[in-house]
């Protein structure tokens, strides 16, 4: 069991796992439910509804006029799992460290590539 000051610091981060905009809208009352209780279980639900949360803010942020860019961006994470999945079984199934690294890498850099868009499609809404 973990003390409460513990808690409170995996509550924090959990939530800070989430984009800016929905912490703004959601954090507090998100942060309220998850110190009710916290199982390994709901921590890989709420890190998994990250994921999916920043994946709706890449798409939010690329959608063309017919979601070319999103599409592109799908294809990319398809070929970055396929790229996992055969690093994992050249190095095999023991390794952890590598796909630990690999996933580390990968989710720094789909942040970075996230906020790098935004910004991109912030500067070209400004100048329109």
């Amino acid at each position: 069991m973990l003390s409460t000051e513990k808690r409170d610091a995996l509550t924090r981060w959990l939530v800070l796992t989430y984009p800016r905009a929905w912490r703004d809208r959601y954090g507090d009352e998100f942060a309220a439910v998850l110190e009710r209780g916290l199982t390994p279980s709901s921590a890989a639900d709420v890190l998994c509804g990250a994921l999916d949360a920043w994946m709706f803010e890449l798409r939010e942020t690329l959608q063309g006029p017919h979601g070319a860019d999103a599409r592109g961006i799908a294809v990319y994470v398809v070929l970055q799992l396929i790229v996992f999945a055969v690093l994992r079984l050249l190095v095999g199934p023991g390794r952890l460290d590598v796909g630990v690294a690999w996933g580390i890498a990968y989710g720094v850099g789909y942040v970075a590539l996230c906020r790098a868009l935004k910004m991109r499609r912030a500067r070209q809404g400004a100048a329109r």
